[in-house]
């Protein structure tokens, strides 16, 4: 729920970010336009739908990295943690160590950003 709303609030961000980018951040025009400006004139020219131009790959790409990360943690901590089969297990088997969940999280954050 958490990457769904920050996407929701950073895609106006994001979009004004890059127009900026391709228009040389109002070099060319002789004068420098502000993200505030830049974010106006989006919001009066294109209306709120203009603020959220490439939501759905900013989601797919959230949903992606996401999936891979929190999908893969129980899988791979079984592997290293003897007995874990799930976080209901560690009533039997205890909480794996700090180091273990360290290293499980690090390894699901890269397979995620590859991913």
């Amino acid at each position: 729920m958490a990457p769904s709303i920050s996407i929701l609030l950073t895609s106006p961000i994001d979009v004004v970010k890059s127009r900026m980018q391709v228009h040389g951040e109002g070099v060319k025009c002789g004068f420098q336009r502000t993200a505030f400006g830049e974010l106006r004139e989006l919001f009066l020219k294109e209306g709120l739908s203009g603020c959220y131009r490439g939501l759905g790959i900013s989601i797919l790409r959230e949903a992606s990295l996401n999936v891979m990360r929190l999908g893969l943690y129980d899988p791979i901590m079984s592997l290293v943690h003897t007995g874990y089969y799930d976080m209901a297990s560690t009533k039997e088997t205890g909480l794996p160590p700090l180091y273990k969940r360290l290293l499980c999280g690090s390894i699901c954050g890269i397979v995620g950003s590859v991913a």
